[in-house]
């Protein structure tokens, strides 16, 4: 017997567009980063667990699906926020840093938000030439969402490396 609910939701994947998935896997990822936060506020560490756990998995599959032969710079950009936003997961995880986990909350709905603004631009067929970055400031500043800018400046390849290691 198939079940119901599971169903719907394979049929829903099926008739999304891509941007739609996209847009929904961000809302999933910013939702549980938040959930997180509260339960380090409550001292839950299982919760904790659990949410970044779904978190990351999440991150694995969207950084998965980039195409860099296809996405050109737009992958490589995405790649290094993903890169970013799991750095500053695991150390505010390691931390037990709830504004840390609401901050890579931040940064992933401001990624979202530029997802819907190139989904409403595909919809009235204005491709964009370009994916844009979301708004930066100089690193450690405050964006126009009052996060500090991850695309501000390239990550530093581990010691020993150089190169463009995140590729």
């Amino acid at each position: 017997m198939t079940d119901p609910r599971k169903a719907y939701r394979q049929s829903a994947i099926h008739t999304e567009s891509t941007a739609d998935i996209f847009i929904a896997a961000y809302d999933q990822l910013a939702s549980l980063l938040h959930s997180a936060a509260l339960a380090v506020s409550a001292r839950d560490i299982e919760k904790k667990t659990r949410d970044l756990d779904r978190a990351l998995t999440i991150l694995v599959h969207l950084q998965g699906a980039l195409d860099f032969e296809r996405g050109g710079q737009v992958a490589h950009t995405l790649n290094r926020f993903y890169v970013l936003i799991r750095r500053e997961i695991f150390k505010a995880s390691c931390r037990l840093d709830a504004q840390g986990l609401r901050q890579a909350a931040a940064h992933v709905t401001d990624v979202r938000k530029i997802w819907e603004q190139a989904q409403a631009l595909t919809l009235r067929n204005e491709s964009p030439q370009v994916f844009p970055a979301p708004p930066s400031a100089p690193a450690g500043k405050p964006s126009r969402s009052g996060s500090p800018s991850l695309f501000a400046a390239e990550p530093a390849p581990p010691s020993g490396q150089s190169g463009d290691w995140t590729a």
